[in-house]
């Protein structure tokens, strides 16, 4: 079923049905080739079409969305409502992502060793580079403000998950004027 017919039209169906965007159906594709060559070299089957496809997908270069001082500022000051008060937590660890141009998965992993009096150093997850990263004023009363408590596994920050951190980065913004 995998020769390049069988292909474009899983492809067909993962943009028309599905109503994926390229970069989802290119890494679905990817995937769907690790498994294919998998089988293949246990020979479940001997169809090797499948290595010659490569689909002429579309794809547009990103955005880079960032604030600017003004726009952090903002963010900073704004007044977070009683009822809101887990989106303080949220909005002092993007901003400590700020400051410090840490990524997400490297925030997740910071611990408090990693935490010096002027830097943290960090072993990097994507690329495995350990990173020395300078602290700020910002950045440094972030840290101060938290150091109080006790979190699990030793971590510096409050961190919550990934999706959470979105969500709640989502309405944070919506709330204070960012669109």
């Amino acid at each position: 079923y995998f020769d390049e017919d069988g292909f474009q039209s899983f492809v067909d169906y993962l943009r028309d049905e599905k109503k994926y965007v390229n970069t989802t159906i290119r890494k679905d594709i990817v995937m769907l080739k690790v498994v294919i060559r998998w089988a293949y070299r246990r020979r479940y089957h001997n169809n090797h079409m499948f290595e010659a496809f490569r689909p002429a997908l579309k794809s547009a270069q990103k955005k880079v969305v960032f604030f600017n001082k003004t726009e952090l500022e903002k963010l900073e000051n704004y007044k977070i409502p009683e009822t809101k008060l887990y989106l303080v937590r949220v909005r002092d660890v993007f901003l400590f992502q700020c400051f410090t141009g840490i990524r997400y998965s490297d925030l997740a992993n910071l611990r408090r060793c990693d935490v010096h009096d002027d830097y943290i150093e960090i072993p990097t997850i994507k690329t495995v580079d350990s990173l020395r990263i300078e602290l700020n004023t910002h950045s440094k009363a972030i840290l101060k403000k938290y150091e109080p408590f006790d979190f699990k596994d030793g971590m510096a920050l409050p961190v919550v998950s990934n999706q959470k951190m979105n969500q709640y980065l989502h309405e944070l913004c919506k709330m204070a004027g960012f669109n």
